[in-house]
């Protein structure tokens, strides 16, 4: 089961390796300089951007601010398992507790996206405001599409229509299943 969990996490890792050098990528088409940075930290976080880097006491550079930034998109848009609230991390001592992180983070992560790109698209620079659009798409896309499509492409491969489903939530369906 070790080396499961091992695998399990290193493709976590692989993807948040991923998404950090994506958030890099956006963030250097929008900014120019440490102070670009900045600005949008202010404006993304309500919070003063630290210029000192308080472990070597120097100036973050262009490439440390960016580092930062997408370290703070990443860790509020992907699933972070460390940041599980105190009472979900209480149920993840019961067995099959585990499983109850992942709806915990994807709750979490959710409002998180939508929040981000809301506050992107009230930037002043062009380029965030993008970001943002494109953030708020891929979460409607996510939450609402990808859910109406799977619906759709059940009821064409087992020949069924939605009044057949309604009908099966009315008269047959479990009373834990009758809303889903």
């Amino acid at each position: 089961t070790d080396k499961v969990a091992k695998l399990y996490a290193g493709g976590d890792n692989l993807w948040k390796h991923y998404g950090f050098e994506y958030g890099k990528s956006q963030l250097s088409m929008a900014f120019k300089n440490v102070d670009d940075v900045a600005e949008w930290w202010r404006h993304m976080t309500g919070q003063r951007f630290e210029l000192i880097n308080p472990i070597t006491g120097l100036k973050k550079t262009f490439d440390d601010a960016l580092d930062e930034a997408s370290a703070y998109l990443l860790r509020n848009t992907y699933p972070t398992y460390s940041k599980v609230p105190p009472a979900i991390q209480a149920l993840r001592m019961l067995p099959l507790g585990n499983f109850v992180s992942f709806p915990a983070e994807i709750l979490r992560t959710g409002m998180n996206t939508m929040m981000i790109g809301l506050r992107e698209m009230q930037h002043s620079n062009a380029a965030i405001r993008q970001m943002g659009v494109r953030r708020m798409v891929g979460a409607m896309m996510t939450s609402y599409g990808v859910g109406k499509g799977v619906s759709e492409l059940s009821q064409v491969l087992t020949n069924t229509t939605s009044a057949q489903w309604d009908a099966y939530q009315r008269s047959a369906a479990a009373s834990w299943n009758k809303i889903s």
